[in-house]
Protein backbone atom coordinates (compact mmCIF):
# COMPACT_ATOMS: atom_id res chain seq x y z
CA UNK A 1 0.00 0.00 0.00
CA UNK A 2 2.55 2.55 0.84
CA UNK A 3 1.92 6.30 1.23
CA UNK A 4 -0.34 8.91 3.28
CA UNK A 5 -3.65 8.28 3.87
CA UNK A 6 -5.22 11.74 2.38
CA UNK A 7 -9.18 10.86 3.16
CA UNK A 8 -8.46 13.32 6.94
CA UNK A 9 -6.96 16.14 4.80
CA UNK A 10 -9.90 15.83 2.16
CA UNK A 11 -12.24 16.31 4.37
CA UNK A 12 -11.48 18.67 6.89
CA UNK A 13 -11.42 21.47 4.79
CA UNK A 14 -14.81 21.02 3.27
CA UNK A 15 -16.95 20.55 6.01
CA UNK A 16 -18.46 23.71 7.77
CA UNK A 17 -16.57 24.45 11.05
CA UNK A 18 -19.99 25.85 12.80
CA UNK A 19 -22.19 23.08 11.78
CA UNK A 20 -23.49 22.22 15.37
CA UNK A 21 -23.58 25.97 16.06
CA UNK A 22 -26.22 26.25 13.34
CA UNK A 23 -27.73 23.22 14.07
CA UNK A 24 -28.08 24.52 18.02
CA UNK A 25 -29.05 27.60 16.85
CA UNK A 26 -31.72 26.24 14.54
CA UNK A 27 -33.17 23.46 17.30
CA UNK A 28 -33.50 27.04 19.11
CA UNK A 29 -35.58 28.77 16.74
CA UNK A 30 -37.82 25.76 16.38
CA UNK A 31 -37.90 25.13 20.40
CA UNK A 32 -38.59 29.23 20.87
CA UNK A 33 -41.57 29.10 18.06
CA UNK A 34 -43.03 25.85 19.98
CA UNK A 35 -42.53 28.50 23.19
CA UNK A 36 -44.48 31.10 20.96
CA UNK A 37 -47.70 28.42 20.12
CA UNK A 38 -47.88 27.63 23.80
CA UNK A 39 -48.18 30.79 24.99
CA UNK A 40 -50.18 31.76 22.11
CA UNK A 41 -52.74 29.42 23.27
CA UNK A 42 -52.62 30.51 26.66
CA UNK A 43 -53.57 33.93 25.78
CA UNK A 44 -56.52 32.46 24.11
CA UNK A 45 -57.39 30.32 27.10
CA UNK A 46 -57.29 33.12 29.24
CA UNK A 47 -59.18 35.03 27.23
CA UNK A 48 -61.85 32.33 27.36
CA UNK A 49 -61.89 32.25 31.00
CA UNK A 50 -61.87 35.74 31.66
CA UNK A 51 -65.10 36.10 29.13
CA UNK A 52 -66.87 33.44 31.03
CA UNK A 53 -65.95 34.78 34.48
CA UNK A 54 -67.27 38.51 33.15
CA UNK A 55 -70.70 36.69 32.06
CA UNK A 56 -70.74 34.81 35.58
CA UNK A 57 -70.04 38.49 36.96
CA UNK A 58 -73.05 40.18 34.84
CA UNK A 59 -75.46 36.77 36.02
CA UNK A 60 -74.72 37.23 39.29
CA UNK A 61 -75.04 41.11 39.55
CA UNK A 62 -78.35 40.57 37.55
CA UNK A 63 -79.41 38.58 40.24
CA UNK A 64 -78.35 40.29 42.83
CA UNK A 65 -80.25 43.54 41.75
CA UNK A 66 -83.50 40.91 41.27
CA UNK A 67 -83.34 39.57 44.50
CA UNK A 68 -83.03 43.45 46.01
CA UNK A 69 -85.75 44.63 43.66
CA UNK A 70 -87.91 41.65 44.67
CA UNK A 71 -87.14 42.61 48.91
CA UNK A 72 -87.91 45.93 48.13
CA UNK A 73 -91.41 44.76 46.65
CA UNK A 74 -92.06 42.81 49.41
CA UNK A 75 -91.86 45.61 51.95
CA UNK A 76 -94.09 47.73 49.27
CA UNK A 77 -96.76 45.01 48.86
CA UNK A 78 -96.77 44.55 53.02
CA UNK A 79 -95.78 40.75 53.47
CA UNK A 80 -94.92 39.52 56.71
CA UNK A 81 -91.48 40.27 58.98
CA UNK A 82 -90.55 36.50 58.47
CA UNK A 83 -90.58 36.61 54.40
CA UNK A 84 -89.01 39.83 54.42
CA UNK A 85 -86.30 38.35 56.59
CA UNK A 86 -85.61 35.86 53.99
CA UNK A 87 -85.89 37.91 51.18
CA UNK A 88 -82.81 40.00 52.72
CA UNK A 89 -80.74 36.79 53.37
CA UNK A 90 -81.46 35.96 49.96
CA UNK A 91 -80.40 39.43 48.22
CA UNK A 92 -77.49 39.02 50.70
CA UNK A 93 -76.28 35.81 49.25
CA UNK A 94 -76.54 36.92 46.00
CA UNK A 95 -74.61 40.29 46.78
CA UNK A 96 -71.85 37.98 47.95
CA UNK A 97 -72.14 35.80 45.41
CA UNK A 98 -71.89 38.93 42.59
CA UNK A 99 -69.27 40.16 45.19
CA UNK A 100 -67.23 36.74 44.59
CA UNK A 101 -67.84 36.41 41.08
CA UNK A 102 -66.33 39.96 40.63
CA UNK A 103 -63.05 38.48 42.64
CA UNK A 104 -63.21 36.20 39.57
CA UNK A 105 -63.35 38.57 36.69
CA UNK A 106 -60.40 40.44 38.72
CA UNK A 107 -57.94 36.92 39.03
CA UNK A 108 -59.11 36.16 35.20
CA UNK A 109 -57.98 39.39 34.14
CA UNK A 110 -54.85 39.29 36.05
CA UNK A 111 -53.82 35.69 34.58
CA UNK A 112 -54.90 36.90 31.03
CA UNK A 113 -52.43 39.93 31.58
CA UNK A 114 -49.72 37.44 32.39
CA UNK A 115 -50.64 35.22 30.07
CA UNK A 116 -50.18 38.77 27.72
CA UNK A 117 -46.65 39.15 29.17
CA UNK A 118 -45.30 35.96 28.33
CA UNK A 119 -46.62 35.72 25.22
CA UNK A 120 -44.79 38.86 24.50
CA UNK A 121 -41.40 37.16 26.39
CA UNK A 122 -41.63 34.60 23.81
CA UNK A 123 -42.10 36.74 20.80
CA UNK A 124 -38.97 38.43 21.73
CA UNK A 125 -37.01 34.99 22.49
CA UNK A 126 -38.66 33.96 19.02
CA UNK A 127 -37.39 37.19 17.36
CA UNK A 128 -33.45 36.98 19.12
CA UNK A 129 -33.20 33.04 18.38
CA UNK A 130 -34.32 34.14 15.05
CA UNK A 131 -31.08 36.84 14.77
CA UNK A 132 -28.87 34.54 15.85
CA UNK A 133 -29.87 32.19 13.74
CA UNK A 134 -29.47 34.50 10.99
CA UNK A 135 -26.03 35.80 12.02
CA UNK A 136 -24.44 31.69 11.61
CA UNK A 137 -26.77 31.33 8.56
CA UNK A 138 -25.01 34.09 6.62
CA UNK A 139 -21.41 33.08 8.19
CA UNK A 140 -22.33 29.73 6.57
CA UNK A 141 -23.32 31.45 2.96
CA UNK A 142 -20.09 33.42 2.89
CA UNK A 143 -18.17 30.06 3.54
CA UNK A 144 -20.05 28.68 1.10
CA UNK A 145 -19.17 30.97 -1.55
CA UNK A 146 -15.77 31.13 -0.57
CA UNK A 147 -15.40 27.22 -0.84
CA UNK A 148 -17.31 27.79 -4.05
CA UNK A 149 -14.91 30.22 -5.66
CA UNK A 150 -11.98 28.55 -4.46
CA UNK A 151 -12.99 25.23 -6.30
CA UNK A 152 -13.74 27.87 -10.01
CA UNK A 153 -10.15 29.07 -9.28
CA UNK A 154 -8.66 25.34 -8.29
CA UNK A 155 -10.83 24.57 -11.64
CA UNK A 156 -8.81 27.14 -13.89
Amino acid sequence: MGGQCTIAQVTTGRRYPLTALREQRQRDARSRTFDLAAATAAVTEAEAAEAQAVAREARAAGAAAAAREAARRLVVDGATAATLALAEAHARSRRQAAAGAAEATARAQQARQVAEAALEEARQALGEAKAKGEVVERHHDRWRDERRKERERREE
